[in-house]
């Protein structure tokens, strides 16, 4: 059983999908299951599915369009591992993001609920850094994470699954935001911890947003 499940949700953008899963099989890391979640794609991501290796990988498509909530808890039912990382399609995780918060989440307590880093901003167009965000926040969160989202993106924590044992599945209600709404909830029950070290790339483009597109 892998110590950790990776979960990437996809819609319509095999062209960046390839990228983002590489970049995990890539970790210095090895004891992981990629679960990729294809919410009903109808570009070419069955392909770029096709092409990758089968060893570590379980792909999903939904049958309907089913938004971003549903994707992300689609892999959560599918995961085994003891932690979760969430990668969006359009991410990429640097080579020892999942070592060094393997490392961290291990030797803390387990009120300890998930473990954040930093990340860069990079434009996908001439993959120039426009800049870095540093966690600056730790310990308990309810009171802070309900006024600012100090995590920034999903692509960047890594958390026990036993968080989502108490406090649920993503909204799937919602189409905006359902990250932040599960931060919330989850420092209410936990508390977080951070790495002060940029293991993650945030691509910013002017492509299709999984949050804003996969309602169809």
């Amino acid at each position: 059983m892998p110590l950790v499940s990776v979960v990437i949700g996809t819609y319509n953008r095999a062209d960046f999908l390839r990228r983002a899963i590489l970049s995990v099989l890539s970790q210095t890391f090895q004891d992981f299951e990629v679960i990729v979640v294809d919410d009903a794609s109808q570009d070419h991501t069955c392909q770029v599915m096709d092409a990758l290796p089968k060893e570590k990988i379980i792909y999903v498509k939904h049958d309907v369009n089913k938004g971003i909530g549903a994707v992300r808890n689609t892999g959560l039912l599918h995961s085994k591992g003891k932690y979760i990382g969430f990668l969006d399609d359009d991410d990429e995780w640097l080579p020892k993001k999942l070592q060094v918060q393997v490392d961290l989440l291990e030797g803390r307590s387990t009120k300890i609920g998930l473990a954040y880093c930093g990340f860069f901003k990079v434009n996908q167009s001439n993959g120039e850094i426009l800049g870095e965000c540093l966690p600056q926040k730790m310990g308990e969160m309810v009171n802070r994470v309900l006024v600012n989202n100090w995590i920034g993106t999903t692509s960047v924590p890594l958390i026990r699954k036993a968080c989502f044992d108490r406090v649920g599945l993503f909204d799937e209600r919602m189409t905006f935001g359902e990250d932040w709404d599960m931060f919330n909830r989850i420092a209410r029950e936990f508390h977080f911890e951070y790495i002060k070290e940029v293991l993650v790339k945030y691509y910013i483009h002017n492509g299709p947003q999984l949050t804003k597109n996969a309602q169809g």
